[in-house]
């Protein structure tokens, strides 16, 4: 009784650390960004923001809203879809946008693939954008920020006269390599299989491969456009190829062994 005791005064403890140590990283996330805001929000504002799991409704914020408890999870590499709804006192004005996402953590957002949206002087009800999460992407928490100014473009640091900005958290985790394959008719050869230290690739076009292999947890070891690839260097183990014709896309785990 007193060890199941113990155990679970460690659990609890563990996880208060765990909550502890992520408001900190929130709060260290807040003090990295400048700030920028809307003036005015008399006449126009974020009326909502879809992305993922994120589906924030809200009114007038004075021009800022920290929304960082709202958050998604996104993969490396995937295709997302981000819509931004304004929304209007009465007039129907011209709305600037931009969306950016702080894809390598540090803390400001003016890296060149950092801006993923944007649109200007539009009337339109609701605005939408897909993006990809690129594969330079540092993994864990960060930061999008969503802006809509009137009729100029807003900049990620910078106040504006009308409008609103709102600052949201993402998740990024690794690429879902392990995605289904669409194409079943797909015909491709990896052997061989395991190996020690060649691989070779057969598949219907070797003309334009792109061949990339994955750790067990997702991390990107190897790219190469060669149909016969070296991984002697790799330890033992199981890795995941991402095999690429130009025309289509499919996944082999392989082992490694000596």
């Amino acid at each position: 009784m007193k060890k199941t005791s113990k155990i679970i005064s460690i659990f609890i403890i563990i996880n208060l650390f765990f909550v502890i140590n992520t408001n900190s990283q929130n709060e260290i996330l807040n003090n990295l960004y400048l700030s920028s805001k809307g003036e005015s929000t008399n006449d126009e504002w974020i009326r909502q923001v879809i992305l993922g799991d994120i589906n924030n409704k809200s009114e007038a914020n004075g021009g800022y809203a920290d929304f960082s408890s709202h958050s998604t999870t996104v993969n490396i590499g995937s295709k997302q879809e981000i819509t931004i709804h304004p929304g209007w006192t009465g007039t129907l004005y011209h709305e600037s946008y931009s969306v950016w996402i702080d894809y390598n953590q540090d803390g400001d957002f003016e890296d060149d693939n950092e801006l993923i949206y944007s649109k200007e002087k539009s009337k339109e009800k609701f605005v939408k954008a897909e993006f990809i999460v690129p594969q330079n992407a540092i993994i864990g928490t960060t930061r999008m920020r969503v802006s809509m100014s009137y009729t100029e473009l807003p900049e990620s640091n910078k106040n504006f006269a009308y409008g609103e900005v709102e600052d949201y958290t993402l998740l990024i985790e690794p690429e879902n390599i392990f995605s289904e394959i669409i194409d079943e008719e797909i015909k491709f050869s990896v052997y061989p299989n395991p190996t020690a230290d060649i691989i070779n690739i057969e598949t219907k076009n070797n003309d334009n491969l792109e061949i990339e292999i994955f750790s067990s947890t997702g991390t990107l070891l190897l790219a190469s456009n060669s149909a016969n690839i070296n991984i002697s260097q790799f330890a033992d183990g199981i890795y995941t190829l991402r095999i690429n014709t130009g025309e289509d896309i499919y996944y082999e785990k392989i082992l490694k062994k000596k």
